[in-house]
């Protein structure tokens, strides 16, 4: 498909005013699914609902610090590149 030629399914939102833009602000999830045609949750309380049920940490545990002589790289040395 050509960038200037609209799909059928396209053609029908157009001609029932679904892409006829009413405000300049579009907000994220309606971005998303158009981009890449997925549904996204915008409902916190409907999210932590869904984590809960399938037992999925709501937040990535935290790390653990590091002794900085253990590193690799030293970050203070004066690198050269």
């Amino acid at each position: 498909m050509t960038p200037n030629t609209l799909s059928i399914r396209h053609w029908d939102r157009l001609r029932s005013g679904a892409l006829i833009a009413t405000s300049p602000h579009v907000d994220w999830s309606t971005l998303m699914s158009r981009t890449f045609d997925v549904a996204l949750i915008d409902d916190q309380s409907l999210a932590t609902s869904i984590l809960d049920e399938l037992a999925i940490a709501r937040a990535p545990p935290p790390l653990r610090a590091r002794d900085p002589a253990t590193l690799d790289h030293d970050p203070d040395a004066d690198d050269t590149c």
